[in-house]
Order: structure tokens, then C-alpha cells, then sequence
């Protein structure tokens, strides 16, 4: 910037000073938005394993995995909410389906309080999967698996008994059950008509 010796130098200096000081705070909050996204980036290795598109069941490690992300931050905890429900909407797969509904259940029951309080607000797509229905045979029964998981799990969304503010993570509790995952089953289309 050019700056005169006249009487109005001092308000350009500031006025410069001003847009400077805007700059850097917009470089700032982009440069923290970005750091944010690189720190969800470790999380998406888990994340897309749990909810491949197969009949095959996610393994209790990876859902113990990631019910503790639910423990990291604010932030990680919106970002498994963002992308669980986004995969819940936009999927047509009945695995996918089931695989992020079953990975929702195990966050409401073992997760901070947060993910359910927050997931609470924001029931559209498990409504809508409790609703589900096929006109196709070779896949009618995972969508009663479906429909029955997201009743459920609207149950747990809203029964205050299973409010737990002191929620830890769940690393070992979790393992000692074993792979409850049981959904795979059933035809061998994997998208409902």
C-alpha cells in the first residue's frame, strides 16, 4: 500500500492495519478448517471399513474403534454424525444400511452423551429406514432387519433410563462381547428396489 504524508495517512494506515488483521483471521479460520478435516482424515479408514457395501459383519474392534472417536472432541463427534447419517440417506445398500445403523446403536449405548443428545435432534433418516419396505424377495429380510434395527434404535434415543452422563470409553467392554454383529444374511441382491 501507498501511504502519503498528508493528514489522512493515519486513517489509511489503519484502514490497512484493519484489512490486514481481516486477512490474517480469515487465513486463520480456513488453516483451522483444515486441520480439523486432516485430523477426521485418521478416522475414515475405520469408518469406510464399517460400512463397506458386503454381507460380511463389522468386526467388533472397528465398532469399539470407533464408539472411542465419539470421545476424542466436540468435533470428532460431529463428524461421525455428519458422515453416519449421510451414509444412512444417501445409501441405497441394504448392508450399508444396517452396518450404520448398527454402528449408530453401539454409539447411542456406549458413546458420549453427546452423540446421543445430538443424533436425537436429527432422526429424519432413521425414521425413515424404520419405514422401509421391498417388493423384492431375495432382500425382504434385511429390510426387516433394517426396520427393526432403527426402531430400536429410535427406542434408545428417547428412553432416558440409558442416559449416562460419566460414559467412558468403551475399549474393553465392548471386546469381551465379542463380533455381535450378526447382519449379512439374507439375499443376494444388495440394494433394495
Amino acid at each position: 500500500c501507498y501511504f502519503s504524508n498528508s493528514e489522512g495517512s493515519d486513517v489509511s494506515k489503519q484502514a490497512s492495519w484493519s484489512v490486514r488483521v481481516s486477512f490474517l483471521f480469515c487465513k486463520a479460520a480456513e488453516m483451522t478448517e483444515i486441520s480439523e478435516k486432516l485430523a477426521h482424515m485418521k478416522h475414515m479408514p475405520a469408518l469406510i471399513t464399517a460400512t463397506l457395501a458386503t454381507a460380511s459383519p463389522t468386526q467388533s474392534f472397528i465398532i469399539t474403534d470407533i464408539v472411542n472417536m465419539s470421545f476424542e472432541s466436540h468435533e470428532a463427534r460431529g463428524f461421525l454424525l455428519r458422515y453416519l447419517l449421510s451414509q444412512l440417506v444417501a445409501t441405497k445398500n441394504v448392508y450399508v444400511k444396517l452396518k450404520v445403523l448398527q454402528l449408530l446403536t453401539a454409539l447411542v449405548e456406549r458413546g458420549h452423551i453427546e452423540f446421543k443428545i445430538s443424533l436425537s435432534k436429527q432422526t429424519e433418516g432413521i425414521a425413515e429406514a424404520s419405514k422401509l419396505v421391498t417388493k423384492e424377495a431375495s432382500i425382504a429380510s434385511d429390510c426387516s432387519k433394517i426396520r427393526d434395527l432403527a426402531i430400536r434404535l429410535l427406542e434408545l434415543l428417547f428412553d432416558d433410563s440409558n442416559d449416562n452422563s460419566r460414559r467412558q470409553p468403551a475399549i474393553a467392554q465392548f471386546q469381551r462381547q465379542g463380533d455381535a454383529s450378526s447382519f449379512g444374511g439374507g439375499g443376494s441382491s444388495s440394494s433394495y428396489g
